[in-house]
């Protein structure tokens, strides 16, 4: 049994010496796909367990479009070997990730509204909290703060809108990883942002290496 996952734009990112890619499930645009040579999925077990383990990709060239005002012709990923789909892929050279089981804090997205704290903790992540200013959203861990993102949610049914999509140790230090939708303006229809932080420097927390976004075309 195969899945054919729909995904949209994404964006590679670097840190120091490391390149990362993300895309979530789906039909994919520009040249990640040729930058990365192994991926790994973000699956969930169960009620609050992920796991990342390594997939297969087919990629297959999106039909070319039939006029000049039509998006780019993209690349249809399938992943040939899977019952259900990842949340997200991830890719790094050199690789950073491993599978296997993934300790995380949520089980499904959280809207962060304007003016809200929320606390993340357990007993194999840093107790950690996320906060919602005027300001944009700042992480607190150990002492430290950090603006992760300026993006003050909104309320109207074009405002900016912010909300935690996945929050865990995808790379394996004990600290939080955040996997964000960040919506800054109205030509964004979603932006997932991937937060590491084995890549934070100093005076950070987490530092972003990723994101996978969709624009109203």
């Amino acid at each position: 049994m195969w899945i054919m996952i729909y995904a949209l734009m994404a964006s590679s990112g670097e840190a120091d010496s490391v390149s990362y890619s993300m895309i979530l499930p789906g039909l994919v645009y520009g040249d990640v796909l040729e930058s990365a040579d192994e991926w790994m999925g973000l699956f969930i077990v169960d009620c609050g367990h992920w796991m990342l383990r390594p997939v297969n990709l087919e990629c297959i060239p999106e039909a070319p479009p039939l006029y000049e005002d039509e998006r780019p012709a993209g690349t249809i990923v399938i992943l040939p070997d899977e019952s259900e789909s990842p949340l997200i892929l991830v890719s790094s050279s050199p690789e950073v990730f491993s599978p296997g089981p993934v300790p995380a804090l949520t089980e499904s997205r959280i809207q962060l509204p304007a003016d809200t704290s929320l606390c993340l903790a357990s007993p194999e992540i840093e107790e950690s909290s996320l906060s919602t200013t005027e300001e944009g959203l700042f992480l607190a861990a150990g002492g430290m703060t950090q603006r992760v993102t300026g993006t003050f949610p909104g309320t109207g049914p074009q405002s900016p809108f912010l909300s935690l999509v996945w929050a865990g140790d995808m790379d394996g230090d004990g600290r939080l990883d955040l996997l964000l939708d960040d919506v800054d303006n109205d030509y964004l229809i979603f932006s997932w942002d991937l937060y590491l932080s084995g890549e934070a420097g100093p005076g950070e927390l987490v530092k972003k290496v990723a994101s996978f976004y969709d624009v109203y075309y």
